[in-house]
């Protein structure tokens, strides 16, 4: 599934509501679509009228992005002019545009109907009778009403996830009174930026509202992937981490790792050379449990960042036994364990500058098979059967006894955690 994201700056903290949601509203009842279809799902931050300036064409030097631009079209002259004011408006990332007809403009040219339709850029038509003070007001207080209730459901998400001794039953209230539904089977997706730090040196981006512009376009490509699947969720910012609680249960487990995988792949596709690791815990019904989800989610990450692998989707209960390990608090033993079974090798190696531990890792690698693991590593399989016998020399391991084999792959996966 293709998921299209709009990648031109905005701020998450703003966006509020879109304009398929504003039809629904009463002043525009009596309003008609007739181009860009396709865009209704763009964003509004704010609204404004197009009139104010002397040059209507001027309009990109005073918006920011995400606005909605009123039109009675007294500065429109031409077809052409028409045209390019509709080019010019989606290039500065204008989330629409509503058209009085009537008194300057009685319909619309088929040619920039036509051309807005090509950019899925939304033309909306309202009569000359319906008070423009009406739809603004309407719409700036339902862009309010949005940005209150996303702001509250964010915060109810927060004080859910990662405070202590919050108020389970006030929670869900809060939830409730704002629309969302917490009685509902949960789980946690953590989408992470790779090395960010090393990103924006890479790239050269040192101002701060660069680096605030930069993970606010990250975050809001994540929430739109998350709303062509999901019609509840909440999703936060840390740092440069974002994190999702979804309304998601385990006969969705596809749907969810499809998210995890267009997430990295928008990330790489829009975000010149970024990466993102996504990681996801198991999901609960109870709410008090949705915390454990966070940290599984959150314990997943640290064995990737700990084994330095990236660019991955991966489900905590997958991690086989690095999910075990994870668990164990005491360090001491994991590392005492680790010593214990591969010291000697490891004492050997360093003193006489050889290969044994990498002959005996690559050896588990290839399940047991001299020849394989003699072609992985280059070598003639004469030398890869003294190594073998060395390693049996220093420590008595029988390299064809299944509990050997066990324990000394669990070595090596602690080795990865250490």
């Amino acid at each position: 599934m293709n998921v299209i994201y709009n990648h031109k700056e905005t701020n998450h903290m703003n966006i509020s509501m879109t304009i398929a949601e504003a039809l629904e509203l009463s002043s525009l009842k009596s309003c008609k679509v007739i181009a860009g279809k396709k865009g209704l799902d763009r964003e509004i931050r704010w609204i404004h009228m197009a009139e104010l300036l002397e040059n209507i064409c001027d309009i990109t030097n005073w918006t920011e992005g995400n606005e909605l631009i009123l039109l009675t079209g007294v500065g429109i002259k031409s077809e052409e002019m028409f045209i390019d004011f509709v080019t010019q408006l989606n290039n500065s990332n204008i989330s629409g545009l509503i058209i009085f007809l009537g008194q300057y403009i009685t319909d619309i040219p088929e040619k920039v109907i036509d051309h807005a339709d090509a950019l899925n850029f939304p033309i909306i038509t309202l009569p000359w009778s319906v008070p423009a003070v009406k739809v603004t007001d309407e719409i700036c207080e339902q862009i309010i009403k949005c940005r209150t209730k996303r702001s509250s459901i964010r915060s109810i998400m927060e004080n859910l996830l990662l405070f202590e001794n919050a108020d389970i039953n006030l929670l869900i209230n809060q939830a409730s009174y704002y629309g969302y539904n917490l009685n509902r089977t949960h789980q946690v997706l953590i989408a992470d930026i790779n090395k960010f730090s090393e990103y924006i040196k890479k790239n050269k981006i040192v101002y701060e509202n660069h680096i605030i512009d930069l993970k606010d376009r990250f975050f809001k490509m994540v929430e739109s992937v998350l709303k062509t699947y999901y019609s509840q969720f909440a999703i936060t910012m840390i740092s440069d981490t974002v994190i999702c609680l979804v309304a998601s249960n385990e006969m969705e487990r596809k749907k969810i790792v499809e998210v995890a995988d267009i997430t990295r792949a928008n990330t790489k596709k829009y975000f010149n050379g970024m990466t993102t690791t996504v990681t996801i815990g198991k999901p609960y019904t109870y709410v008090k449990d949705f915390k454990k989800s966070l940290n599984q989610a959150q314990k997943a990450l640290d064995v990737l960042k700990k084994t330095g692998e990236k660019d991955i989707t991966v489900c905590y209960d997958e991690l086989g036994a690095d999910m075990l390990l994870i668990e164990l608090k005491d360090n001491k033993v994991l590392n005492e364990f680790y010593k214990s079974t591969l010291g000697k090798i490891l004492i050997y190696d360093k003193t006489n500058k050889s290969e044994l531990g990498l002959t005996l890792k690559t050896y588990l690698d290839e399940n047991g098979s001299s020849n394989k693991s003699a072609e992985k590593l280059f070598i003639h399989r004469n030398t890869m059967k003294y190594r073998l016998d060395k390693i049996h020399d220093i420590t008595g391991y029988d390299l064809q006894d299944t509990k050997t084999l066990f324990n000394l792959k669990l070595a090596y996966q602690i080795e990865k955690l250490l």
